[in-house]
Parts: C-alpha cells; sequence; structure tokens
C-alpha cells in the first residue's frame, strides 16, 4: 500500500487470505474479550496479483483507568521464508521418518559433554519402547545382549577417546517381549578445537530380517550344491555383450575345472571333444542370430583324459528391443545314463539271443518228447508185441517169419537213436568254424561222392556263386548240407524228367544264403509243411526213404546261428533257402 493510506479495520482484512478471515476475527475477537494478549497468530495475506505471502501477528490491549478499551497494539512480521522453511523441513522429516521406516532404520544423536542422548521415533519402535521414553546410555546398554555388551562398550569407548577406525557395530538387543534382534549401528565422531570428541552421531538399523534372509540363501546355496552335485546338474550363464560366464560350482566339477577360475568361450572349447567342437561354435552363433537354443549333447574331454557326456539346455534373455543379453541354461553330465542305456541295450539284445536259444532248444526238446513218445515207443511196443507172439507160437516156420521182422524193427530203432544221437551231439557240441570255405571245393566234393548216383540219373547240377563265393562255416556241416540236399533232390526226382538241380548264393543284409532249387516230385507243403523238417517224416513212396536227412540238415543250420525254410509245388519241384550265418 502507498504510505500514509487510512487504514480500517475493514481494509485490514480485505487483504487476509480468504481461507483465513475468520481464523483471524476469532482470534482479534477472543483478544478483544479477555482483554489478555494471545499466542501469536499466523495467516496469511494476498499482495499484489499473486503472491501470498505469510504474516504472524502479535496484539495487545491498551484500557484507560476505568477498565475501558482504549485500542489495540501490537506487531505483525512477515515470516514467509520462515514458514517455508519450516514446510520444508517437516516435509524433510517425514521423508526421513519413512525412510527410517522402510529400511527399518533408525538415528540417533549422543552429546558427550551434557550427556543427552536423543533417538529418532523410529529407533524407538526398533528397541520397543514408546516414543520419546527418557533414554541415556545405561538404558541402552541394559537392552545389549548379555553375550555382546563387553564388545559393544569396549568399542564405544575406544571411539569417545579418539579412536576413528570404529565405524561399524554389530550386536544383539533383547526387546521387553523376549524377542533378540540384531543390530547394526554405524557412527560418526565430532570433536571440539582442542580435538577432544564431543558428539557421536550415527544410525542403527535392524538387521535380523536381513541375516535370516542372508542364511536362508547361504543355506539354500549350499542345498543347490548339494543337489547339483547329487544330480549331476551345473548352471550357467552367458553376458552376450562381452562374452563372460557366470557358472555354478559343479559346473567347474563337470568339466573338471578349478572351482571360480574364469571361464570364457575359448576355455570351454578348448575342452570339448575334437568331433564336437564345430557343433558347439554352429550353436553358439545359430543362438545368438536365432534368439533360442535348442538342446544338444556334447562330449567333454577333461584334463585327465576321461570323456564326459553333457546335455545343454537354455533360454535367451532378451531387452526391450528384443536383442539377446544373456543366455542362462543348465549343464547335466549324463554319462551315466547314457553307459547305462549302453549296458541296458546289451543286455536286452542278449537277452533276446537267451530268448531265441532257449525258444529253439524248448522246440528242441519238444521235437525229442514227440520223437521218444512215438518214434521210440512204437518200435519198443512191437518188439514188446513181436516178442509175445514169438514166446507163444509153436511153428517154426512162424518163429523165423517173426524173427525177420524182429529185424526189420530193431534196423529202424537203431537208425532212429543214431539220428537223435547226431543231432543231440550237433546242440551239444561247440562246433568249429572255418573261414572262408569256397562253395564250389564243397560242391565239388558232394560230385564226387555222389558220381555213380550222378552217372545212373544223368542228374545236371548248375550253379552261381559269383555274389558269395565263400562263407566263414563248421565244413562237415557245410558238406553234409551240400549232401543231404543234393541226395534229395536225386532220390526225389520226377519219373518224366531229368533231374535239374541249380544252386545259388548271394548276400542278404551282410547274411550269406544258399538256394538249391530242383526240378523234382515237389512235396504238398499245405498238408506237410508243419513235419517238413520232422524226424522219420517221408512224404513219397520210396524204398530209401526214412526222414532223416533234412532233419539233421536243419539241426546243423540252427546250431550255426542260421535257418532253413522251403517252397514246393507238386510235380513241378522245391527250393530250399538256407541262411547261414
Amino acid at each position: 500500500m502507498d504510505l500514509h493510506t487510512p487504514i480500517t479495520i475493514e481494509l485490514f482484512l480485505s487483504r487476509v487470505h480468504p481461507n483465513d478471515v475468520d481464523k483471524v476475527n476469532n482470534h482479534i475477537a477472543k483478544i478483544l474479550e479477555t482483554r489478555k494478549s494471545e499466542k501469536i497468530l499466523t495467516f496469511r495475506i494476498i499482495k499484489g496479483a499473486n503472491s501470498i505471502r505469510s504474516l504472524e501477528l502479535i496484539a495487545e490491549v491498551i484500557e484507560d483507568k476505568h477498565g475501558n478499551i482504549l485500542e489495540l497494539i501490537g506487531s505483525t512480521q512477515d515470516v514467509t521464508d520462515k514458514v517455508k522453511a519450516r514446510k520444508e523441513i517437516k516435509e524433510k522429516n517425514q521423508l526421513l521418518s519413512y525412510a527410517e521406516e522402510i529400511s527399518n532404520m533408525g538415528s540417533w544423536h549422543w552429546d558427550l559433554d551434557r550427556d543427552i542422548l536423543k533417538w529418532s521415533d523410529n529407533l524407538y519402535k526398533i528397541y520397543g519402547l514408546e516414543v520419546d521414553t527418557p533414554i541415556n546410555i545405561e538404558k541402552f546398554y541394559s537392552q545389549i545382549h548379555p553375550d555382546d555388551i563387553a564388545q559393544v562398550k569396549a568399542l564405544i569407548t575406544k571411539s569417545i577417546n579418539g579412536d576413528e577406525n570404529i565405524k561399524l557395530l554389530s550386536f544383539r538387543i533383547i526387546i521387553d517381549d523376549g524377542t533378540i534382534r540384531s543390530i547394526e549401528s554405524r557412527a560418526e565422531t565430532k570433536k571440539n578445537h582442542l580435538g577432544k570428541v564431543v558428539e557421536l552421531v550415527g544410525t542403527a538399523q535392524d538387521i535380523t530380517e536381513k541375516l535370516k534372509i542372508e542364511k536362508d540363501i547361504l543355506e539354500k546355496n549350499h542345498m543347490l550344491n548339494f543337489a547339483e552335485e547329487l544330480a549331476m546338474i551345473g548352471y550357467w550363464q552367458l553376458n552376450v555383450g562381452n562374452g563372460s560366464f557366470i557358472w555354478s560350482n559343479n559346473m567347474y566339477r563337470i568339466f573338471g575345472f578349478e572351482i571360480g577360475i574364469d571361464v570364457n568361450f575359448d576355455l570351454i572349447l578348448s575342452h570339448i571333444h575334437p568331433d564336437d567342437k564345430q557343433i558347439l561354435i554352429h550353436k553358439k552363433e545359430n543362438t545368438i542370430s536365432t534368439n533360442s537354443l535348442e538342446k544338444f549333447t556334447q562330449r567333454i574331454l577333461r584334463q585327465d583324459g576321461k570323456i564326459r557326456f553333457s546335455e545343454i539346455i537354455g533360454k535367451v534373455i532378451k531387452d526391450s528391443y528384443g536383442k539377446a543379453i544373456k543366455v542362462i541354461g543348465s549343464c547335466r553330465d549324463i554319462t551315466d545314463e547314457i553307459l547305462a542305456q549302453k549296458k541296458i541295450l546289451e543286455t536286452n539284445k542278449n537277452l533276446e539271443e537267451s530268448t531265441v536259444k532257449l525258444t529253439a532248444q524248448n522246440k528242441q526238446l519238444a521235437e525229442f518228447n514227440q520223437i521218444t513218445s512215438h518214434n521210440l515207443r512204437a518200435p519198443v511196443s512191437n518188439l514188446n508185441a513181436l516178442l509175445k507172439l514169438y514166446t507163444k507160437t509153436q511153428s517154426e516156420g512162424k518163429k523165423i517169419e517173426i524173427f525177420e521182422k524182429f529185424e526189420i524193427v530193431i534196423e529202424r530203432l537203431t537208425e532212429t537213436l543214431n539220428a537223435l544221437v547226431e543231432t543231440i551231439t550237433i546242440k551239444k557240441n561247440g562246433v568249429e568254424i572255418i573261414p572262408k570255405l569256397d562253395f564250389e571245393q564243397v560242391l565239388l566234393k558232394t560230385k564226387q561222392t555222389l558220381a555213380a548216383t550222378l552217372l545212373e540219373t544223368k542228374a545236371k547240377i548248375t550253379y552261381d556263386f559269383s555274389k558269395a563265393k565263400n562263407v566263414d562255416y563248421n565244413p562237415i556241416y557245410l558238406e553234409s548240407i551240400f549232401l543231404n540236399l543234393i541226395s534229395n533232390a536225386i532220390k526225389y526226382r520226377s519219373p518224366d524228367r531229368v533231374p535239374q538241380i541249380f544252386i545259388t548264393s548271394k548276400k542278404d543284409n551282410n547274411r550269406t544264403v544258399l538256394e538249391f532249387k530242383d526240378n523234382g516230385l515237389g512235396i504238398d507243403l499245405k498238408n506237410h509243411g508243419n513235419k517238413l523238417f520232422g524226424l522219420n517224416q517221408v512224404f513219397h513212396k520210396h524204398p530209401e526213404s526214412k526222414g532223416i536227412g533234412l532233419f539233421i540238415t536243419k539241426a546243423q543250420v540252427l546250431a550255426m546261428g542260421g535257418s532253413i525254410t522251403a517252397k514246393s509245388d507238386v510235380n513241378i519241384g522245391s527250393t530250399f533257402i538256407i541262411t547261414l550265418n
């Protein structure tokens, strides 16, 4: 306002901030009513267009000798900056209190000269005390854990004596409910001009939960390390930017490295099996370019020369722009699993082979049982019947006739027994194998053995051994196979045509296969196929038919781990296919 402008109460109130007018009126009214000075009034005025100032007003009543109010006098001070400063301090104190509460921390100040100890509100809460509870150093000491009190007192004494190295105190306190809390206190000393410590200021933080978390993390890390070692798994992280790796302890163990050494891609690559290095290089490049890592297996070549198999699984971590920044994953040592799988496969293979052998042996036992029950029992029964007839008959002529039948039955029984003995010998005894037996030489020997029969029947033998000229086999068995199949082809020749025998060899899945094809009488496989290789099984009326040749041939082929099958058409001919090995 202009200097000397007449001032009225109305003009005065017109400049008061609208929100404070009632407060000013009430204050003045109360002074006039009580005729006593009230406490300082703070209010706002509007100065100019937009300027708001804060004022403090002090007033006093002036009375005449009769007690009548003459006037009010007082002073008004512009405290805008002071109010602003108070507000800022209050806000900062609120922020400090909030920060202390969040961080579970309190502040303290100890005036050594006056022995006054001041705490922030949150420090009282940490110690489980009511805010503004009278506090001194003895009260502070009284709540420290008995096992820590001596150490705390000693360190505080050193600080008071000027030891500036004491910056941190860690101790436990016991609050009223018996709870034990862990405290970490930081302190600074203040000295006077003589260098004497006159103040200690600092903070105290409740680190109970922090220590618990650290303990839990430590225990979990121990458990994780144990689990990693037990499961043969390690964890790794690659920083794409600088190529650095972070490894768990068991990653070092899997690679046979000293725990804690710096790891980079070149070091890893130097311990990968030579045949797998390019795979790992490709995987690294492909992971960065595609932002994905597919599971793969690699071999680790350890420093002790041992080879370990590992399975790698990973995931790419990308930034907000989709660029790869990290790759994290696991490495699992699967060496034992691979060895176990190999053992299982070998065991399965052995079991399968054993099953085949047992099946074959069971079948052979069934055949022997059938032979025993039929081929041996029938001749023995016949012998018993003939013996009874021989005993009862009185006629010498009859006895001679019966005796001749004795000879026939005994001859057939002997043949059967001999065949059984030979077959059992084949099954029981090991067989000698001679490498590269020449098929032409074996055929030549067979033709020499059957020379008279070949001349008599004019049988013609042709062959083609160009696809497989030889075989590793038992020579006696191979000669027996050639002799039995060729002699059978001649024996069961058709009366209407000259015997034709064609023999070929070939390789089928690394196994040698022989085929004997003839143009003889053929066999009705539909009716007799299941008995084809049985003992004493004959399918044509022929004076020399005994049903032993094919039985022995099959036993010899099976003993060498092979197989024999047949195809035949009546009056056209037969083909025998033998897989030798």
